[in-house]
């Protein structure tokens, strides 16, 4: 698992799925837990008040978003199967941008995105930049 500072207040996470030979059936999806990193904790596993973020499909990227300026979280992920959720990978640490350091600097935002196509609906978000508009 990798993760970077998308700015600050936004965190991006990117990984991959476990080796086939380790899958418990197909992966539908993952669980993201994070939590912050205060006080300092060397436990490998989520705390009980960490914030968990359910990602349906294959994707193996997200983007955490409304997170605290100048922060440290730590960062869990698990793959999701039929069967049942596999062990959580092991926990990195990563920390959102300082304040103040940009002018140029964009605010990490997800916005629904809902398309109409007959009579389906397609609902999604869009990222969009600091003035509001669809980056």
């Amino acid at each position: 698992m990798e993760a970077s500072a998308v700015n600050t207040s936004c965190v991006r996470l990117r990984w991959q799925a476990p080796p086939q030979r380790q899958r418990n059936g197909q992966i539908v999806g993952y669980r993201v837990i994070y939590a912050l990193d205060h006080p300092p904790s060397t436990s490998s596993d989520p705390p009980r008040d960490a914030t968990t973020l359910m990602m349906t499909g294959t994707d193996r990227s997200c983007l955490i978003a409304g997170l605290a300026t100048w922060t440290v979280y730590r960062v869990w992920i698990s793959a999701l199967t039929r069967v049942g959720e596999g062990p959580h990978s092991d926990m990195i640490v990563v920390q959102t941008d300082e304040g103040g350091t940009s002018a140029a600097e964009t605010k990490c935002c997800l916005l629904p995105a809902i398309k109409y196509s007959g009579q389906t609906v397609v609902v999604g978000y869009r990222f969009c930049n600091q003035s509001g508009g669809l980056a």
